[in-house]
């Protein structure tokens, strides 16, 4: 994890992230906000090597 995000300041799993998540949209949000962080949230799930962590922050960090 600290290879992937070093300065993340808590580090959970990512299993934990998303239900956290989903607990909180459900898994068919109602909201647009709630399906931006629904789809971002299962688009860090998918996150498995440093450059696709690159990748990710780069297309969401905005």
């Amino acid at each position: 994890m600290s290879e992937l995000w070093p300065h993340a300041r808590i580090q959970r799993c990512f299993f934990h992230i998303q239900q956290n998540v989903i607990r909180y949209t459900t898994k068919h949000p109602n909201l647009e906000a709630g399906e931006e962080i629904l789809n971002l949230t299962n688009e860090l799930m998918k996150v498995r090597s440093k450059q696709q962590a690159e990748q990710w922050k780069e297309k969401y960090d905005n």
